[in-house]
């Protein structure tokens, strides 16, 4: 019997919820990770920076977490203009 490393069935389980998980936000215009961005600065009433979700989610790349966020908040202004 062919037994696969556990590294691979890792990413092959990670990829397969990330994708359920995508189809289910899809609904509300959202992937993944901008729901779990959402989800961490609405846990933050009084604000947080950008390092903070830098860190939070073991980013390096300055942009990335306000490029998520910009991109979810595009979505729902062009939603509203719609209604």
């Amino acid at each position: 019997m062919y037994r696969q490393p556990v590294g691979i069935l890792m990413k092959q389980i990670t990829d397969k919820i990330k994708v359920s998980a995508d189809a289910s936000l899809k609904s509300r215009g959202l992937t993944l990770s901008q729901g779990r961005m959402l989800k961490f600065v609405s846990g933050h009433p009084d604000g947080v920076t950008q390092k903070a979700i830098e860190n939070h989610f073991q980013v390096s790349h300055h942009l990335t977490p306000s490029c998520i966020l910009h991109r979810a908040q595009q979505h729902h202004a062009g939603e509203a203009a719609y209604q």
